[in-house]
């Protein structure tokens, strides 16, 4: 189960890795290598279902299933390797460039931690998340089965009582039973599933996946709001027991 979830952390994390890497270098890339816009989307669109069926893999799916989408993923692989090979032969300025193997490890980003620090990396599934937890000593992965609808939901309603300033002004006993609410759902769903595993830790790093980077998790509430009171002083957030930072792959 160990080295499932080493390679489970590296898929994730490859896949992170290169939307960050094409972030950083692709526009650059197209501009050294006169990529055709044609070319650019085909890329895009062999990359975006790549990932797709890698993610649907990670769920619990009956084995027929997962053999198909095997099936499915090796096509798409096989694609895009000869859409590699071909942009290699006549791009050969932008295949230098953007095409470098992303191969990281779960041991080597251990190194890089100290003993305090741990990482929580998010991968959202069709009805399951995925948190890995990882600090200098170990690596766990946790399911959590809220689907697509559910988390759409929260965050929604979080982004909205955060940033509404016309209902905290109009409502502010709703807006804060809004907020509160949401920021606890956060906390209890996304957060406190892996505080089992971090003893002695007192800084996130949080690599967030898809809508989840729209969340603040510093505001975060770690204990429900008192049912007699409105203050948001007195609310204990996640923040005032971890320092947190976050990036787009570890």
């Amino acid at each position: 189960k160990s080295k499932d979830t080493d390679k489970a952390f590296e898929k994730a994390e490859q896949n992170k890795s290169v939307l960050l890497l094409e972030a950083a270098k692709s526009e650059r890339a197209y501009q050294l290598g006169n990529l055709p816009d044609s070319l650019v989307r085909q890329e895009q669109n062999l990359i975006k279902k790549r990932d797709k069926l890698q993610a649907k893999l990670l769920e619990k799916r009956p084995e027929t299933e997962k053999d198909s989408l095997r099936g499915l993923l090796n096509n798409v692989n096989q694609n895009l390797s000869d859409f590699v090979a071909n942009v290699e032969k006549k791009f050969p300025k932008y295949a230098a460039f953007k095409y470098k193997n992303v191969d990281v490890k779960a041991a080597d980003i251990q190194k890089l931690l100290d003993d305090k620090t741990a990482l929580l990396e998010y991968v959202i599934g069709d009805s399951v998340l995925y948190i890995f937890y990882l600090d200098k000593k170990q690596l766990h992965i946790t399911e959590q089965a809220i689907g697509n609808k559910k988390l759409s939901q929260e965050i929604k309603q979080l982004h909205e009582a955060l940033s509404n300033y016309s209902d905290l002004a109009k409502n502010p006993e709703e807006a804060y039973k809004h907020y509160t609410s949401s920021a606890h759902w956060c906390y209890q769903n996304l957060v406190a599933p892996v505080l089992k595993n971090a003893q002695g830790i007192e800084q996130f790093i949080i690599v967030t996946d898809g809508k989840l980077g729209h969340l603040p998790f510093e505001a975060f509430l770690v204990e429900a709001a008192p049912a007699a009171e409105s203050s948001y002083a007195n609310l204990h957030y996640l923040l005032q027991d971890y320092r947190i930072s976050y990036n787009y792959s570890a």
